[in-house]
């Protein structure tokens, strides 16, 4: 069993119930969430709300900017050689989060209820990458790592990864 299951989304929180329920397992994903160690990535991410609608709560919760640094210190004292700990995803994978927990000698195991993947139709965000290479906007800010590799994959596609660079 884990000894630390670290949720990083609300969405991802609610897919890991439902997964459960559809299978008939919800009872047990409680029991198992109880008997073990939950940290959340903070109240924004929402994976707090998540646990309260399913009358859980984490022991622990992430700091501003809920990033793998504050994500990571909430596991200070908690033995973690040897240990497993169960890391819900962000659509994308966490590998610094990974690499430090394996570390500390845990044993790593992904829980990766959705993907962030570009949409079938990425006329939008090439409209957009134009904007961006014609300084329309002052400043652009991303919200996920994972945006950054597709934004550059429809850049390149386009001839524009060195403007957006």
């Amino acid at each position: 069993l884990p000894v630390a299951f670290i949720l990083l989304t609300g969405v991802g929180t609610r897919l890991l119930f439902a997964a459960a329920q559809l299978s008939r397992g919800g009872s047990a994903l409680r029991q198992v969430l109880t008997a073990n160690f939950l940290i959340a990535r903070g109240p924004k991410p929402n994976p707090v709300v998540a646990l309260r609608a399913e009358g859980l709560q984490a022991e622990r919760v992430a700091t501003e900017p809920y990033a793998s640094t504050e994500v990571l210190a909430q596991l200070a004292g908690l033995e973690l050689a040897e240990g497993m700990v169960a890391v819900q995803q962000h659509g994308g994978s966490n590998r610094d989060l990974y690499r430090e927990l394996e570390a500390r000698e845990a044993v790593v195991r992904s829980l990766a209820l959705y993907r962030w993947a570009l949409p079938r139709d990425t006329t939008p965000l090439a409209a957009f990458i134009t904007q961006v290479c014609t300084g329309y906007f002052d400043a652009v800010v991303f919200t996920s790592q994972d945006q950054m590799p597709d934004l550059f994959q429809v850049a390149a596609a386009h001839g524009n990864v060195g403007p957006v660079r």
